[in-house]
């Protein structure tokens, strides 16, 4: 399977899902975590993926002591630079491939969140989550986020805003069940091209070109020919 994950998360990646998920939510996400897990001062917490930080930091601020793991090395190096004074007692992170097992063991709370199974194979996945159940000490606790998929369709129905944050534009895909909601988002999302309820945004017959930096005219299609055509006006009296 392509390893796609392994350069994915860049620092585009930060620069959009910092803009998207601001310090209220992470800070509400934290203390949820804080008390659904009985978390306390000097609590040894795993968060791994801990992508660029945001929940290891803010768990560290609390008292717990964490060690947050991540492949990205773009992600951990924003995670060193936001970290401020949080001292190596409390706050420590480490480029590790979570489909091996870590030499640490005895931590009392393993945290997976964001998502972060089903990039591989299943038995990538198997591996990951047997890096987590190794890591904790007897009666210690693995915490795993997943995503709805009927949420997750929502979300990206609703994504223009996110979407634009990027500059680019070449296609877009959308789904939902909604046929009013489908003109919205058509006519929402800068992009050339937009797909919705489907994959397919090339036709022979139809324009393909992109908006932004994704590009400038387009080819195939009536404005395919455009760029080849010398328009001339003959005035006859």
């Amino acid at each position: 399977m392509n390893d796609w994950w392994q350069t994915f998360f860049d620092a585009d990646y930060t620069r959009l899902w910092e803009a998207w998920i601001d310090s209220a939510r992470t800070e509400q996400e934290i203390a949820g975590l804080w008390k659904l897990l009985d978390l306390r001062d000097g609590t040894r917490v795993l968060d791994a993926p801990c992508g660029y930080g945001r929940i290891s930091l803010g768990l560290a601020r609390r008292g717990a002591a964490v060690l947050g793991v991540d492949f990205s090395e773009s992600l951990l190096n924003e995670a060193q630079r936001q970290r401020g004074e949080a001292p190596v007692e409390r706050l420590v992170y480490r480029r590790h491939d979570l489909r091996e097992p870590l030499p640490e063991s005895g931590i009392d709370v393993a945290l997976n969140i964001f998502s972060s199974l089903g990039y591989g194979s299943e038995a990538d996945d198997v591996a990951i989550l047997s890096t987590l159940r190794n890591a904790v000490r007897p009666g210690g606790r693995v915490f795993i986020e997943t995503n709805h998929r009927d949420q997750g369709v929502i979300f990206f129905s609703r994504a223009a805003r996110p979407a634009h944050r990027l500059p680019y534009g070449l296609a877009a895909y959308a789904f939902t069940e909604s046929g009013k909601r489908a003109m919205l988002i058509g006519d929402a999302i800068e992009a050339g091209m937009v797909a919705v309820n489907g994959v397919s945004v090339a036709a022979a017959d139809a324009p393909f070109g992109g908006v932004k930096e994704s590009g400038f005219g387009a080819e195939d299609g009536p404005e395919g020919l455009e760029a080849c055509l010398v328009t001339k006006t003959i005035h006859q009296a």
